[in-house]
C-alpha cells in the first residue's frame, strides 16, 4: 500500500491497515522477532504509548502526519506508521490515555 493509497482509502480501510500495522509491530517486539535492540525497544516504547487509545485517534494521528509529510511518501508504509507515532508520542502534546485501548473501534 502506498501513501497515496492510504489517504484514498475509506476510513474504514485506514482502521484496518492502522490496526494492522499497530498488532505486527506490537506482536513482533514481544515476543522478540526484531533483531535491532534499539529498534525493538523503540517498537515497544510507541506501542505502549499507543495503546492509550483507540483506532480512530490512531487514524487521525497517521493520517495527519502523512499529510503534513508528504517528502516522505516514497518510504514504506509501516515505517511512516512508526515515525508518526514515535513524532506524536515524544512530541510536545503526546498521546494520553482515553481510557480505551488501541483495539477499540468506536
Amino acid at each position: 500500500m502506498s501513501a497515496d493509497d492510504y489517504l484514498m482509502g475509506s476510513q474504514q480501510e485506514r482502521w484496518g491497515f492502522v490496526q494492522g500495522v499497530y498488532d505486527t509491530y506490537g506482536a513482533m517486539a514481544r515476543l522478540g522477532k526484531i533483531a535491532d535492540p534499539k529498534l525493538n525497544a523503540a517498537v515497544n516504547g510507541i506501542t505502549d504509548c499507543a495503546i492509550k487509545v483507540t483506532v480512530n485517534e490512531l487514524e487521525q494521528t497517521f493520517t495527519s502526519w502523512l499529510e503534513s509529510n508528504p517528502d516522505r511518501w516514497n518510504e514504506k508504509m509501516p515505517s511512516l506508521f512508526l515515525a508518526a507515532l514515535d513524532a506524536r508520542c515524544a512530541g510536545p502534546n503526546p498521546i494520553r490515555a482515553q481510557g480505551a485501548s488501541a483495539a477499540a473501534t468506536n
